[in-house]
């Protein structure tokens, strides 16, 4: 669940860097950019600054929860593979444990079978 809604919140950052990025009009004011010069009619005159401060504000945002889900995921794919092998030495522990039982019942059963027929 978690990195699904990490995933939604990572498009989201993705898809608004992008916006902000294209709305930014260029350095050599060449009219190159995604609107054409329109972002400074339609934003104003200060709309560069403003575009600036919001793209880096999205993009420490964006760079800050990649790292924070990184970190989570590798705990908890190291917790993960902690308790896989847990599991496959107690599984291990209880295949030995059987056969030695198997061996110890089997060497019992010839006894018994030996002093029963030296009985006889």
């Amino acid at each position: 669940m978690f990195l699904i809604i990490s995933a939604i919140i990572l498009i989201i950052l993705s898809i608004l860097i992008i916006i902000t990025i294209l709305l930014q009009e260029d350095k050599a004011h060449g009219g190159i950019g995604f609107l054409g010069g329109t972002s400074q009619s339609v934003f104003g005159s200060s709309s560069g600054s403003i575009l600036t401060r919001i793209t880096s504000i999205l993009l420490t945002t964006f760079l800050v929860y990649c790292v924070v889900v990184a970190i989570v995921c590798s705990h908890k794919t190291s917790d993960l593979s902690i308790k896989k092998e847990a599991i496959k030495e107690a599984e291990i522990t209880n295949y030995i444990d059987k056969k030695i039982d198997f061996k110890s019942t089997d060497l019992s059963g010839d006894a018994l079978k030996k002093s029963t027929t030296e009985t006889k």
